[in-house]
């Protein structure tokens, strides 16, 4: 189901998942990177994150350049150590295999 808004734009929802990889570390920047050993990310795949950080915790990102063990968060700015401290950062992320509009 997509929820369409008055300016033409949509939502639209996620309905199947990957399963989730740990990360065990996102650091402090513009763009925030996630640190996953061995994750098979891809640039443009959207993931969903949950995180010490609360203010990211469930929300879905595009994913930017991709290293073997890390992968950017595109958009993500996590510059502010008040708002997203040090060490706190650990979860999981998971890629977004369908979406339902």
């Amino acid at each position: 189901m997509a929820f369409r808004l008055p300016n033409g734009s949509t939502f639209d929802f996620a309905a199947t998942y990957a399963p989730e990889v740990t990360v065990t570390l996102i650091t402090n920047a513009k763009p925030a990177k996630a640190t996953s050993a061995c994750h098979t990310l891809k640039a443009g795949d959207i993931v969903v994150v949950n995180s010490g950080w609360v203010k990211i915790t469930g929300r879905a990102f595009r994913v930017g350049v991709v290293a073997a063990d890390t992968f950017e968060l595109e958009g993500l700015d996590t510059t502010s150590t008040t708002r997203f401290p040090v060490g706190t950062s650990a979860g999981t992320a998971k890629k977004v295999l369908t979406w339902v509009n």
